[in-house]
C-alpha cells in the first residue's frame, strides 16, 4: 500500500471558509487585544507623570520651607515643562532645573506665570492647573495659596 505524501486534492470549499474565519477572529482577537494593552501603557505612563509633578512641586515647596537664605522658591508652568527654581543649601545662587512632560499638556490660567513657595510654605497664589493625557484624560492640579496643600484630583475645583 503506497502513501501520498502531498495530496493533489487540497481543500473543499468549507474547509476553507472555516480555516480562514478561524484566522480571522484570531487577528480580531489579537487587534483589540494590542489596543487595550497600547491604551493601558498610556494611561499608566500618563497617571505616573502626574504623580512625578505632583511630587516635584511638592518637593519644591519643601525646599522653601528648608531655605535658610529666606528666598524661597518657584514654579512656572509651560504647555509641556514645568520649569523649577529654588536656592540650594549655603548657596547664594539660585538653580532651575525643568521637568519635561511627555504624555501630559498643561493649561490653565496660571500657564507662563510665576507661582512662589514663600518659606512659611504658603503659595503666593490659589490656583489649579489642568493636566490633560494623550486619551483625553484630565485631572487637576490644585495648590491652595493659605494652607500651601497641593494635590491631584478628578474632579473640577
Amino acid at each position: 500500500m503506497k502513501h501520498k505524501i502531498f495530496s493533489q486534492d487540497g481543500f473543499s470549499l468549507p474547509e476553507l471558509v472555516v480555516t480562514l474565519a478561524v484566522l480571522g477572529l484570531i487577528t480580531v482577537s489579537l487587534g483589540s487585544l494590542t489596543m487595550n494593552i497600547t491604551r493601558s501603557i498610556r494611561q499608566r505612563q500618563y497617571e505616573a507623570e502626574c504623580t512625578q509633578i505632583l511630587e516635584s512641586l511638592l518637593d519644591t515647596r519643601n525646599k522653601a520651607l528648608m531655605d535658610n537664605t529666606q528666598k524661597g522658591s518657584s514654579v512656572v508652568p509651560y504647555p509641556s515643562s514645568i520649569m523649577f527654581t529654588y536656592y540650594p543649601e549655603s548657596q547664594t545662587q539660585k538653580k532651575q532645573t525643568f521637568l519635561l512632560l511627555k504624555h501630559t499638556t498643561i493649561a490653565g490660567k496660571m500657564l507662563y506665570k510665576w507661582i512662589y513657595f514663600n518659606t512659611t510654605g504658603t503659595i503666593s497664589t490659589g490656583c489649579s492647573l489642568e493636566l490633560y493625557g494623550p486619551d483625553g484624560q484630565l485631572q487637576y492640579l490644585v495648590m491652595q495659596p493659605v494652607t500651601g496643600r497641593i494635590y491631584l484630583t478628578h474632579d473640577r475645583p
